[in-house]
């Protein structure tokens, strides 16, 4: 398996530093009985899983061109959002509080599930830690000074600091009400004497935006936020956006702003997290000499994959699959309970297969293991 580069082991040593005093005993048990398992490729995992990914709703106060709200299909998920029901996951929570050592909350847009602020709530007094992906335009003074308590990192997606090109990309937002929110965020952080959640940019892109991205570490640099993930964008089935805008046809264009934000990243102490592999295949050289491109590498393209053992998401309807990637789900909440799911057939089939280097049906399509 590659070695993962020192951005990489920056970041999640800052992450696991502000995640530790959280766990209990018997979360760090869970979490040690899951690695065993990944690294001893048994059919078993711990008892529940404990990372939990919840998609809270696909709806969403944003109309962002990547996004496949705006892609065809009469089965798109993101044309009659979903939201999951409060109660049924509230219960999940209660049942499974021992176990999970972070939960994260996706979307759609996370604020804008209507029990949001009832949900955060109860992490709290669950004394559950949990991340947030927002685009942060809902990012209010009264949630911030919720997110004190618990919330390890709120991770904002920024492709643009330029006020046109980010209305253009994150349509229905502004850049200059996230960034005041952010600011806001921080002066409450100040305020409250706490150094979470820590702040993370995730960036998508592509050829028309790629030029954003030293002008995206200086604004890290300017607002406080630690670290900066950047990677490009894939072939969305959207209007917007076409196999021209793709990085690998900007190869030079994109090797040269790399290199400019990577030594603007070192100079500022913004950790700077790549990931552009259409750039390995590319046939461009190097555009600033001896600036070596610190790609993140593929991490799980032996077949060996973490999530299997670690990790379970969840979508608005109740289904339980392996990934953001997967499209057949292990079960239904609805129908039996997420131990029962996380250690039931579908996973074990899985595991199983993979431990073999079979592709399972839930992982076809998976961008890290090329199927």
């Amino acid at each position: 398996m590659p070695m993962f580069n020192l951005a990489f082991i920056k970041s999640r040593i800052h992450y696991i530093l502000a995640l530790l005093p959280k766990l209990t005993l018997y979360k760090l048990y869970t979490i040690t009985m899951a690695m065993i398992s990944f690294f001893m490729k048994r059919d078993r995992s711990s008892t529940a899983p404990p990372l939990l990914i919840v998609n809270l709703t696909f709806r969403c106060n944003y109309s962002c061109i990547m996004c496949q709200k705006n892609a065809p299909g009469d089965n798109n998920p993101y044309k009659n959002p979903k939201s999951i029901d409060y109660e049924t996951f509230a219960r999940l929570l209660r049942e499974n509080a021992r176990y999970l050592s972070l939960v994260r909350l996706h979307g759609g847009e996370p604020m804008f599930y209507r029990e949001f602020d009832q949900l955060i709530d109860l992490l709290t007094e669950l004394d559950i830690p949990y991340t947030i992906i927002t685009n942060g335009y809902l990012l209010t003074p009264e949630i911030s000074k919720k997110l004190t308590k618990n919330c390890i990192q709120v991770s904002l997606s920024i492709d643009a600091v330029d006020s046109e090109l980010y209305q253009k990309m994150r349509r229905g937002g502004t850049i200059e009400t996230v960034t005041s929110n952010i600011r806001n965020l921080n002066e409450i952080k100040h305020q409250k004497g706490s150094k979470t959640p820590i702040l993370n940019i995730s960036s998508t892109f592509f050829g028309f935006n790629i030029g954003e991205l030293p002008s995206l570490v200086r604004y890290c640099h300017e607002n406080g936020i630690e670290s900066l993930s950047a990677g490009e964008g894939w072939g969305y089935d959207t209007p917007y956006i076409g196999e021209e805008d793709l990085i690998h046809h900007h190869a030079v264009k994109a090797r040269t702003s790399i290199a400019e934000a990577q030594i603007l990243a070192e100079e500022l102490g913004i950790i700077l997290r790549l990931k552009f592999p259409g750039l390995k295949t590319s046939q461009a050289g190097e555009s600033v000499p001896g600036k070596k491109l610190a790609l993140i590498p593929d991490l799980i393209g032996d077949r060996s994959c973490m999530n299997l053992y670690v990790s379970a998401e969840i979508h608005p309807n109740l289904d339980v699959i392996a990934c953001c990637d997967a499209k057949v789900p292990f079960g239904n909440l609805r129908d039996v309970s997420l131990r029962e799911v996380w250690n039931g057939p579908g996973y074990i089939d899985a595991r199983r297969k993979l431990r073999t280097h079979e592709v399972p049906e839930a992982c076809r399509g998976c961008k890290s293991l090329y199927v």
